[in-house]
């Protein structure tokens, strides 16, 4: 269902999925590297979500209230 109802920060985590498939996660970083990705892993009768990959860091924008390099703060 997409919800991570046993709060561990992986959605579905436990759940028989599409071996290939992908879904978002919460990485536990900060800023725009929040936001991940899990691929469903292992052949479709013991498939699993795999490790969530974050998104990757990006340049600073100021003034736009994103930590898109990932260090914890806004603007350097």
């Amino acid at each position: 269902d997409g919800v991570d109802d046993d709060c561990d920060g992986s959605p579905d985590d436990g759940c028989v999925c599409t071996p290939g498939a992908t879904q978002w996660c919460n990485s536990g970083l900060t800023g725009a590297c929040r936001d991940g990705t899990q691929t469903c892993e292992g052949p479709a009768y013991r498939s699993f979500w795999g490790n969530c990959v974050p998104t990757a860091p990006t340049t600073e924008v100021c003034g736009d209230l994103v930590d898109e390099d990932c260090n914890g703060a806004i603007c350097p």
